[in-house]
């Protein structure tokens, strides 16, 4: 076929065009590439026709198969380009406002559209990562903003996000490199030095992320969560009138934001300003974490204001196990008042709680709750009895083991030959200072002197402590016989002294009054306070504190020294 031949079909087009007849225009082109599927002029006048007619998708896909068969021909090429470029432009702007409007899907659909076109368009990766990194698919998210990063190294806020997303990740360490990238380009950025300090303090470097924080506040001053955020540094450096001034700061600057407010609170409690600490701590219901379980109770909140009298007061736990066997104790302070009380508890707590003093009824959480007059949760009693550090009721012991479990776990444990030493070493990982608190298993056996019996009174125990566990054949674990913590306090009786961390196996001892040995990191939870070896809350507690280096090793030898002076007198008082 000629050249005037071929070009035939291709002239009947552009004449249609010209007389405005683009639909016989698009059909003429159709039926050419029916015919020549290669033909280079018919691919790209369609591609043309089909930009105008505002289907841009069909067009690059023309377009890139005339591209595919002449990669020469700048024209072919250069259209290619522009028309991908407007195409990404208006339908990235699109996206953008899907994800305002909280489309998120949507916007995500549109990204992938524009990304099948042009896999190297850096604005579609981006907000694709971002987009991925809201509706927490977050390893989808990480790849395309490594993805947009390799394209612009030098984009603030790529890294920033891809920090972001490292730390919820959980790799923190990662997350500060790339904040640290987003610094190394932007020197005044905020966020980067924000987003910093909590990725360092999520590693337990705390000085670090007190430097950043002080670099985000130097760049921005009314900065308030950074000036709160600071403050938890402090504290967690055992700082505490420091994180006060922090904390006045923040409150100064945002004065509703409930969670400034509780940190306050915490300081002021472990310094022993319990009067101001307890008004402080009821802005816990406003924070994120309680505000959903804030029930909506139709009887009136009672804070010590009404009598009691004649009154029956529905008490009710709102947060750990530990603070509910701590707080519990206030029962018979109201009941003294004259109230008929009633006590709602977390299940594992049900049977430990049976017959405590004071209390009419102990019901399971979230059962069906007989008729009231008025309600207080635990962590409120204090405050409603106006209980400053003189007033703490700490019997020796206001729990009490069942007789007939103990019975049972003097069987299972059989004739005692040595003294008996409960240990407990790891808390609920989910605690926010977990990280600071707990002990790996391996390093506590190390300080353990022979001459003792040692009983494990965790219920579960971690992955990376099972192999610990298992090469001690000094440490007896019972580990899922322990179903309640009736049996747990039943095993803690049997004990001789109970050595623990902070955490709900240390409260329950010292709750039954057994010598109870608390390891605790410098920076203390508020209730144990500062520069004190004994508590107020608990007689039968010596607490044993980290210095300022925060490291458990001088901790453990002093009780491995006093292991070995207790011992014998331990031995032979039996």
């Amino acid at each position: 076929m000629s050249d005037s031949q071929e070009s035939g079909p291709i002239q009947t087009a552009l004449a249609l065009l010209r007389q405005g007849k683009v639909d016989l225009a698009e059909a003429a082109c159709r039926t050419r590439l029916a015919a020549a599927p290669q033909d280079l002029d018919a691919l790209q006048l369609l591609g043309a026709l089909l930009a105008a007619r505002n289907e841009p998708r069909e067009a690059i896909a023309c377009l890139r198969m005339a591209v595919g068969i002449a990669p020469g021909h700048a024209g072919a090429r250069e259209t290619l380009r522009c028309l991908i470029e407007q195409y990404s432009r208006s339908q990235l702007s699109l996206a953008a406002r899907c994800r305002d409007e909280g489309r998120l899907d949507d916007a995500e659909a549109i990204c992938g559209a524009v990304l099948e076109f042009d896999r190297a368009c850096f604005d579609a990766l981006f907000l694709a990562g971002t987009l991925a990194a809201q509706k927490k698919n977050l390893a989808r998210a990480l790849e395309l903003l490594q993805e947009a990063i390799d394209l612009q190294p030098d984009h603030v806020e790529a890294n920033i996000n891809k920090g972001k997303v490292l730390q919820e990740l959980g790799r923190c360490a990662a997350a500060v490199a790339s904040y640290d990238a987003a610094i190394a380009l932007e020197g005044g950025c905020v966020e980067a030095y924000f987003s910093r300090g909590m990725a360092l303090a999520s590693l337990g470097h705390y000085e670090s992320a007190l430097t950043s924080y002080d670099a985000a506040i130097a760049l921005q001053p009314d900065h308030a969560q950074a000036h709160s955020d600071r403050g938890r540094m402090l504290a967690a450096l055992a700082r505490f009138d420091a994180a006060l001034e922090s904390y006045d700061r923040a409150i100064a600057l945002d004065p509703e934001d409930a969670q400034f407010r509780v940190n306050q609170a915490l300081a002021m409690l472990t310094l022993g300003d319990l009067a101001n600490g307890w008004r402080l701590l009821e802005w816990r219901w406003k924070t994120a974490a309680l505000a959903p379980r804030l029930r909506p109770y139709t009887r009136p909140l009672w804070l010590g204001a009404e009598p009691l009298q004649g009154k029956t007061l529905l008490l009710h736990s709102e947060q750990g196990l530990g603070d509910t066997i701590q707080f519990c104790r206030f029962a018979a302070e109201v009941a003294k008042r004259g109230a008929k009380v009633l006590l709602e508890v977390p299940t594992p707590l049900l049977a430990l709680l049976q017959g405590i003093e004071g209390v009419h009824g102990v019901l399971p959480w979230g059962s069906r709750l007989p008729d009231f007059d008025l309600h207080c949760p635990l962590l409120s009693l204090p405050l409603a009895l106006a209980i400053d550090l003189a007033t703490i009721p700490a019997p020796r012991a206001y729990l009490h083991a069942s007789p007939g479990e103990v019975a049972a776990w003097a069987q299972k444990l059989g004739v005692r030959s040595k003294p008996r030493v409960g240990i407990a070493w790891s808390g609920n990982p989910r605690h926010g200072n977990d990280r600071d608190r707990s002990i790996a298993l391996a390093t506590l056996l190390q300080h353990l002197p022979p001459g003792c019996e040692y009983v494990s009174l965790q219920k579960e125990v971690r992955a990376d402590d099972l192999e610990a566990l298992g090469n001690d054949t000094r440490l007896r674990h019972f580990g899922d016989q322990l179903e309640t913590f009736a049996a747990t306090a039943a095993l803690c009786s049997l004990m001789d002294v109970v050595i623990s961390v902070d955490s709900s196996v240390a409260r329950l001892a010292g709750a039954i009054g057994k010598p109870t040995w608390i390891l605790l990191p410098c920076s203390p939870d508020w209730r144990w306070l500062l520069n004190r070896r004994d508590s107020p809350w608990y007689p039968s507690v010596t607490l044993y504190r980290q210095g300022p280096r925060r490291e458990w090793r001088s901790v453990l030898e002093q009780v491995h020294d006093d292991l070995l002076r207790l011992a014998p007198d331990l031995y032979f008082a039996t």
